[in-house]
């Protein structure tokens, strides 16, 4: 007899992981396009909405990105626990 039980535990838990990291995807995604409006509205009084500005609060937000993701790789791929997984 086959204990399918478990197995489909398992998919379940699975399933709500990958359900809850894709939320947080989202969120962080939303938070991250708020904040980069934000300070390009932030600057406009001092430095106008041109192109250049734009421009440089994308550069700033992408390099910031890359960063974060390959020091959150390095962090991730050395340390194997849930833990890290989330802070980095």
């Amino acid at each position: 007899m086959l204990d399918l039980t478990n197995k489909n535990t398992q998919k379940m838990k699975m399933s709500i992981s990958k359900i809850f990291l894709m939320l947080l995807l989202l969120i962080e995604g939303a938070s991250l396009m708020a904040v980069e409006i934000l300070s390009a509205k932030f600057l406009s009084p001092f430095y106008g909405t041109s192109l250049y500005v734009w421009t440089a609060v994308l550069s700033i937000t992408i390099l910031g990105l890359t960063f974060g993701y390959f020091t959150g790789g390095r962090i991730a791929s050395k340390n194997v626990s849930l833990i890290f997984f989330l802070i980095s």
